[in-house]
């Protein structure tokens, strides 16, 4: 690639990003490819940004990174979550007909991803601590003996509200293709109906353009072959 190429690429994609005022660095092509590449990445709303890498990670067990022996470096964005989010957001997009990723729809389906990886975190940290109780020690009766509170494991409740967050969210959704199909059919019935009604009209308007000539061939003395053999023609 030329030079005078490689600096027409480079404007253009410099022309398309509105970078902060005052902040005024010189980007490397590569930079600004990637500051487009992750402005595109949030049109549909934005992201959840993936964990941080680190051996207290709730996904650990089931990171199949770590399980190749190639676990990122601490402190890096889990590749894994990134994966199954983007994933996970062109299946619902392709299943909801949602094509327009900046329309609100696809603002909702990036929530209800969000959402998912959300419960997933919290299933990690369930199968990392799988009571449904908690036994909290509260005190010492006059006996001696402990006594403790029971409460319930916090993480089913992160993990209920994950599910009912994402219940509404998909009521949503499938709502709105409710009304759309519903629109379109009171569409379709107005555009029947109107059809119906126009062939009415073209229909009487021939049956009144037959009555015409027929009175017209009668007073000039016509047989009735001749009226019968009148021509008419639709008016459109």
């Amino acid at each position: 690639m030329s030079d005078d190429s490689t600096q027409s690429s480079e404007t253009s994609t410099q022309e398309q990003l509105v970078l902060p005022m005052g902040f005024d660095q010189e980007f490397e092509l590569h930079e600004l490819r990637l500051l487009k590449l992750c402005l595109e990445r949030t049109d549909s709303g934005p992201r959840f940004s993936p964990i941080a890498c680190n051996d207290e990670c709730p996904i650990r067990r089931t990171c199949p990174f770590v399980r190749m022996g190639r676990k990122p470096a601490d402190g890096t964005s889990c590749p894994w979550e990134e994966m199954v989010g983007d994933r996970r957001f062109i299946k619902l997009c392709s299943q909801f007909g949602v094509d327009d990723l900046e329309s609100v729809d696809a603002a909702t389906l990036r929530e209800l991803v969000n959402w998912e990886i959300m419960e997933m975190r919290f299933q990690g940290e369930y199968s990392e601590s799988p009571k449904t109780v908690e036994r909290m020690l509260r005190g010492i009766d006059h006996n001696g003996e402990p006594m403790f509170d029971i409460k319930p494991n916090p993480v089913i409740r992160h993990i209920e509200k994950a599910s009912a967050r994402k219940a509404k969210l998909n009521e949503s959704m499938l709502a709105t293709r409710l009304d759309k199909a519903k629109h379109a059919e009171l569409r379709e019935a107005k555009d029947a109906s109107t059809l119906a009604a126009e062939y009415a009209r073209r229909i009487e308007d021939m049956n009144r353009e037959m009555r015409d000539k027929r009175k017209l061939i009668a007073k000039r003395g016509g047989s009735d072959e001749e009226i019968e053999d009148a021509t008419y023609t639709v008016k459109e």
